[in-house]
């Protein structure tokens, strides 16, 4: 809160009135004196502009200029009347129509340097401190041709909002007062801009920049910025003197997103396997493996470069911890054949499906979308558990990869987040045995 007020002596504007209160005092807030226009300048046309943040080295750059050109009314001020400025700026998402979708601080690994540069009638003007009677005494002059700013610094994010006072590093926070002066006689206008040249690491990209699949159309993120003016600079931050803009430059960062792995069952009725009634499931079952790369980023790329796509098929048996995988699978499954890669090869504990690309093309591409489609038959031996053995539990897991000569270039995830099973998905069979016959009763 502002608690600087001065009064002045009211003039007769208003002969007739009853009472002109004429040589009265009336005070004013200095600070409410002020009027604001804040502008984002980092768009090079002034519109509103979506960009992807693009890596530099190792970090990615996140420049900003505002200005804030500042007008006052012919109040009367006296010499102790100081002026200081902060500008604070946050974070906001937005999604589809420009909704605004949440305000966060700068992410930590975010850091750079600013710099205010401080303009009346055209000319650019810096600050002197001086020591008078042990305060600090501030006068400004016009600056010099080799070095424009009136103040500069670092910043270092901490997870909280930019908030950035013009201030010298040595005497604090500097006094504008000066300046007003010098303004009075150029319309009582003065602009104060502030650039800064900041860069995020990719974590802080990450975490502070929103992902977006469409170019930004559905999803970006914009600085924000909030100026301030107060006669004491311990209470900027809470000053009712204060300006609002939403930033005009706008930025996201590129979601390449994941391809999937799915795994399903033709026929659901073929995965209950009743040993001692193979009638409706014989321990034939139906399979189909889609490995799709419809959400990853340049997936049209990676799959004209690649040379193979390869499925590998493994089972696990149900434990007391858990599903663990099979020595030998043959012992517990055959394969009967697919629809583009034959039975594939026996491998211990998997067998394997390579779909090399001939003619430009993979068999098991699916027309020209970017999903592929791996269809193929398993049948159980029913006959791997004991006499004994009354029920168990089976998985026949698939997984996937892309790869240029040898070289892997992608691995699906699991399309519906298994824990367990990230890289890969699964479809669980029973075999059981089941007396369908009903209890038999002896004769007396």
């Amino acid at each position: 809160m502002n608690t600087h007020i001065n009064y002045v002596l009211r003039k007769d504007e208003v002969k007739d009135s009853l009472d002109s209160h004429e040589n009265t005092a009336s005070t004013y807030s200095v600070a409410t004196n002020f009027q604001h226009n804040l502008v984002d300048k980092t768009s090079a046309d002034g519109n509103t502009s979506i960009s992807q943040m693009a890596v530099k080295g190792t970090t990615y750059p996140l420049d900003m200029n505002v200005s804030d050109t500042i007008t006052f009314s012919e109040q009367e001020y006296t010499s102790s009347d100081a002026l200081y400025y902060q500008l604070d700026s946050s974070l906001v998402n937005y999604g589809k129509n420009g909704s605004a979708a949440g305000a966060h601080g700068y992410p930590t690994g975010t850091q750079g340097t600013y710099s205010f540069y401080v303009t009346v009638g055209g000319k650019y003007y810096v600050p002197h401190a001086s020591t008078v009677n042990g305060k600090t005494k501030w006068t400004w002059g016009e600056a010099t041709a080799e070095d424009h700013r009136a103040a500069t610094g670092v910043w270092t994010a901490d997870g909280t909002d930019m908030k950035l006072t013009l201030a010298d590093a040595g005497f604090g926070a500097i006094d504008l007062s000066g300046i007003r002066e010098i303004a009075k006689n150029h319309g009582s206008e003065f602009t104060i801009t502030m650039e800064a040249n900041l860069a995020m690491t990719e974590p802080a990209c990450q975490a502070g920049i929103i992902a977006s699949q469409n170019g930004g159309t559905d999803k970006y993120t914009k600085p924000n910025y909030r100026a301030y003016l107060s006669t004491n600079d311990e209470t900027l931050s809470t000053s009712s003197n204060s300006a609002y803009i939403d930033g005009k430059a706008g930025y996201y960062r590129m979601d390449v997103g994941s391809s999937t792995i799915a795994l399903e069952a033709s026929k659901k009725s073929q995965l209950g396997i009743n040993i001692d009634d193979l009638k409706s499931a014989d321990g034939e079952i139906a399979l189909v493996g889609t490995y799709d790369l419809s959400k990853l980023a340049g997936a049209e790329a990676m799959i004209s470069n690649a040379s193979t796509v390869t499925y590998t098929l493994s089972l696990q048996r149900r434990d007391k911890d858990g599903y663990v995988p099979v020595g030998d699978i043959s012992k517990y499954i055959t394969v009967f054949g697919s629809d583009k890669l034959g039975a594939g090869s026996l491998g211990g504990s998997s067998y394997v499906f390579t779909d090399t690309k001939a003619g430009g093309a993979f068999a098991t591409r699916d027309g020209n979308s970017l999903a592929f489609k791996h269809a193929f038959r398993v049948k159980v031996n029913t006959d791997v558990e004991t006499a004994g053995q009354t029920y168990a539990n089976y998985r026949l897991v698939l997984t996937a990869n892309m790869s240029d000569n040898g070289v892997i270039k992608d691995t699906p995830v699991n399309v519906s987040n298994l824990g367990g099973y990230k890289n890969s998905d699964y479809v669980t069979y029973t075999l059981a045995r089941i007396n369908t016959q009903g209890i038999p009763h002896g004769s007396n």
